[in-house]
């Protein structure tokens, strides 16, 4: 007689109703629970993702310059046509991404931020952000000595979107950086 195929069973799950903050301690009972229910096999969640009713989420707080003043602002022999449609078009594209992110049901207390330039040897930079204030504020920088404590949320696996425009005065070219 033959042996039966082994089968590997994905299964997707939501549970509410729960306290907040609690993924790793679900993930634990639910490997635990299924391993005594299902003896032949290995029981194994590969993850638990915290989501938070949109309900509970406070309004979005932005702090975003218009391109019309990012462009502006630059010096005349700049305000070209070629120079307005590239940053046009990063400007847009870096704001959506920005917006999808703190419309995540998982970011609560959203901050869109995109800033004024500000300038670096022959370059013009305009930083942009997102963060979720409801994360706990820590004590974490990056390179450009930025606050990042608020950029991802461990728990929920909800994360920010950061980055600049830059305009580089030696070439004229309109770049993103992330």
């Amino acid at each position: 007689m033959s042996k039966p195929f082994s089968a590997c069973y994905d299964i997707q799950l939501s549970l509410s109703g729960l306290p907040a903050g609690r993924a790793a301690l679900v993930q634990e009972r639910l490997e635990a629970a299924l391993a005594l229910s299902i003896s032949e096999g290995t029981v194994t969640v590969s993850s638990v993702t915290e989501r938070r009713p949109a309900s509970i989420r406070c309004p979005t707080e932005q702090r975003v310059v218009p391109l019309s003043a990012l462009y502006t602002a630059l010096p005349a022999e700049f305000q070209r046509a070629e120079i307005l449609d590239a940053l046009a078009e990063r400007y847009h594209h870096e704001l959506a991404c920005l917006w999808r992110t703190v419309r995540d049901d998982r970011c609560v207390e959203g901050v869109v931020e995109l800033r004024e330039w500000r300038r670096s040897g022959t370059q013009w930079i305009c930083e942009f952000l997102s963060y979720d204030r409801n994360i706990p504020a820590g004590n974490s920088f990056n390179f450009h000595l930025q606050e990042t404590s608020q950029w991802h949320d461990r728990e929920t696996g909800w994360t920010g979107h950061q980055g600049a425009i830059v305009l580089d005065t030696l070439d004229g070219e309109v770049t993103s950086h992330h």
